[in-house]
Formats: C-alpha cells, structure tokens, sequence
C-alpha cells in the first residue's frame, strides 16, 4: 500500500518528517460511520486481548513547532498545538486521546537574501504545514496518510503590525488544507469509480483531488469522459492532477482537449502535457506532439517535444 501524498508549495522547506514511514500493507479501512467492536475471546478459559476499532476520522494529534528558536520571527511555539487541532476540527476530524496517531509539523519565517531573518524589515514571509496520520484496522496494521500545504508572500514589517496574529491565520489556514487532504484521501481510499465520479465536482478541492487519485488507482478509462469534462476552467493543481490520471489511464479520448491546454506561453502547463500526450501515445497524440514541437513559442518546450519523439522511435 503506497504512501499518499498530497502537494506542497513553500520555498523548499524541509518538513518531510517522518515520510517514508508506511508500514504494513493494511486491511479496508473501515467506515468512519462504523461503529467501534471489540473482538471476542477464542475459548472459554483464555480471552483474546480486547481490541477497539477505532472511526478512521479519530485522531490524536502532536504538533511540532519545526522553526529554529532564533529564526522565529514571531513565537509560535505554544500556540501550534491549538492551531492543529483546531484545523482537524474544522476538516473534519474528531479530535480524541486514543485516536489514530496524527503529526502537524509548521515551519514559519521572515526571508531575505534566501535566508531567514527575523529582524528583516522586508523581504518574503514564508511558511509549510505537513500533516501525517496513520490510520490502523483491527490487527494494527495501517497506512499513513499524509497531506502539505505551503506558500510565500512579500513582506513589509511596516504593514504587519501583528506579525504572531498573521502567522495565526496563516498557519490555521495552511493546516485546515493539509487535514481535509488527509481526511479526503482517507474517505476515498477505497470508495467506486461512480462514487469518485460524483465528487469531480464536489466543494473543497481537496475533495476533487482525492477523487482523481482514486479513478487513477482504478484504472477504469470509462471514468476519461467525466474528468475531462472537468478541465474547462479548473484551478493549476485540479488540472495538473486530472491531466496525470487521463495519462495513466492512456485515455485516447483525451487527447485533443489536452492538446488544447498546451496552447499559451506557460512552460509549466506544456511540459506537463506533453509528456502525458507521450504516455498515452498513439498515432493521433503523435500528431499533436509534432504540432506542438513545431509551434510552441517555448524553445524548452520544443526540445522536450524533440526528445520524447525520438525516444519514441527508438522505442519502435
């Protein structure tokens, strides 16, 4: 069972604590509307020990204030602890003291010349959220959900009075993402392609991105046409997500309407295209791969097109 991980956006912050953690391979995950059990004896002279299973969305939480002390520009370090459970909360958490085992780690700094300063009176306020819980069944066996939030802004002390109340917000924000991304993950780890179908449109984005992962781990290329669907006007993340599940689902539908969204000078949105137009493959994707290699305004563009056709050849 593969750790999930969701994305993060910081300056290059370390705060992959404890990545890599997963442990055994799990049983379903039970309903966070299952009720808990406990198991029963084996015999009628010795009893089995006494297992509760515990609703997935259980959590008992510890928050890591990951800032160096002399980098802080503002002491958050009492207060990360309320601001995590806060969060969860308001994702949809219920925050207990025999829950599942959850992490928050926050990493929150004033940056100048690529380093943090405290003291600096302009430069770039930054900060990082990443969110762990490992969710077990029965047996104790689990997997470890994980979720990451991050951003960076310009920052004149003199138009931030309240440097700790920013940082509040911020972080509880950042939080409140990274939670309802585990939550998601943890609601659609096992759901159907129809169930994750309907939630392509659902409210939170968080929603739509766990949805997308699960019908890429389905694999079923009936689901092409309602993700496509959904490319018309969605966010950077949504479509950089979408647009890996058609490619893994090599849907030759998807095609031309990924070709579409190459269109534009943005060298980002490009090079993810046209490598997924390379991983569906096919004579029509070629077709469009060539267009592209031939007019992209971006010579990187062009270059990457040139390689991967070439890789193709040799393949052949």
């Amino acid at each position: 069972m593969n750790v999930r991980v969701a994305v993060i956006v910081p300056f290059g912050l370390l705060l992959a604590a404890g990545a890599g953690c997963k442990k055994d391979a799990p049983k379903a995950v039970p309903s966070p509307t299952e009720p808990a059990v406990e198991a029963g004896g084996s015999g009628e002279d010795e009893a089995e020990p006494v297992k509760r299973v515990v609703p997935p969305l259980h959590v008992t939480i510890i928050a890591v204030d990951r800032t160096n002390s002399s980098e802080r520009p503002a002491d958050m370090s009492a207060a990360v602890q309320g601001l995590a459970e806060a969060a969860a909360k308001r994702a949809g958490f219920t925050v207990v003291e025999d829950g599942h085992s959850g992490t928050a780690e926050v990493f929150y700094a004033v940056v100048k010349d690529g380093k943090p300063d405290p003291k600096a009176e302009r430069g770039t306020v930054a900060w990082g959220v990443s969110v762990m819980v490992r969710v077990e069944d029965e047996q104790g066996l689990g997997e470890v959900f994980e979720g990451r939030r991050g951003d960076e802004r310009p920052f004149i002390k003199a138009t931030v009075p309240d440097l700790k109340a920013a940082f509040d917000s911020l972080l509880g924000e950042a939080l409140e993402g990274a939670f309802r991304d585990v939550a998601m993950q943890i609601k659609y780890v096992s759901a159907d392609a129809k169930t994750c179908e309907a939630a392509l449109t659902a409210q939170h984005p968080e929603e739509r991105w766990a949805a997308l992962r699960r019908l890429g781990d389905l694999g079923s290329k009936e689901s092409a046409q309602p993700i496509i669907d959904i490319l018309d006007g969605a966010d950077e993340l949504t479509t950089a997500i979408a647009v890996g599940v058609l490619a893994r689902l090599k849907s030759a539908r998807a095609v031309p309407v990924l070709a579409k969204l190459a269109e534009g000078p943005s060298p980002d949105r490009a090079t993810l295209i046209v490598n997924a137009l390379a991983e569906i493959g096919g004579p029509e994707a070629r077709k469009y791969l060539e267009l592209i290699g031939a007019s992209h305004p971006n010579e990187v563009i062009r270059k990457l097109v040139s390689d991967l056709l070439a890789a193709q050849e040799d393949k052949q």
